[in-house]
């Protein structure tokens, strides 16, 4: 009789759902904190393009940036979105920040409460 090793040793004592019972995940997009210097300069360059006030500019950048890092890519681009509506922006730093935004995002995976 020949000689047969074991080919179930790999699922041995794992059940069948043990991915499934842990708490439910989502996927959010955050800034990425690895990117933060050059996504600063990129928004830098664009502000400076749009002769926009260097002031009102680093206070802007720094709300979109705690958004981004904190809550999620999608409440900073409705951050903006809501400022160039108010006139704070213009539409080009607008398009802009929003590019950036996504060239810049990182899907993190966050637990739920439940």
């Amino acid at each position: 009789m020949a000689y047969r090793p074991n080919r179930n040793k790999s699922k041995a004592g794992k059940p069948n759902n043990y991915r499934d019972r842990d708490a439910p995940s989502t996927r959010v997009g955050m800034l990425n904190q690895r990117r933060l210097g050059e996504f600063r300069y990129d928004v830098r360059e664009l502000f400076v393009d749009n002769q926009m006030d260097p002031d009102l500019a680093s206070t802007f950048l720094a709300s979109v940036i705690a958004k981004a890092s904190r809550l999620s890519i999608k409440d900073a681009k409705d951050y903006v979105r809501e400022q160039q509506a108010a006139g704070t922006i213009s539409k080009e730093v607008m398009d802009g920040l929003i590019y950036y935004l996504d060239r810049y995002t990182k899907y993190q995976s966050q637990q739920t409460g439940e």
